[in-house]
């Protein structure tokens, strides 16, 4: 059980990745931060998250990675992304 713990702390405890909107996100909370990260190769676009404070990526030009983290709040870790800029 104690390897079991290791392993599961070298990745991020709650990790997805998706294809949502035309691009690819990965999001979740590990290592004492919260995460979002968003590709999309023909739009602009953008990710950010609410942990201890929020923090975005800003607007992101198509083809680049658009990343945000945050350290955690003890609850309400929230992630986003948005596939448009404004």
């Amino acid at each position: 059980m104690a390897s079991a713990l290791v392993v599961a702390g070298a990745t991020p405890a709650l990790a997805a990745s998706v294809q949502v909107s035309g691009g690819t996100w990965s999001y979740g909370v590990g290592g004492g931060y919260v995460y979002s990260s968003y590709y999309h190769v023909s739009k602009c676009h953008g990710s950010s998250v609410q942990g201890a404070y929020f923090a975005s990526s800003g607007n992101t030009d198509a083809g680049i990675q658009a990343n945000a983290s945050a350290e955690t709040a003890w609850s309400g870790n929230k992630s986003y992304y948005r596939s448009t800029c404004e």
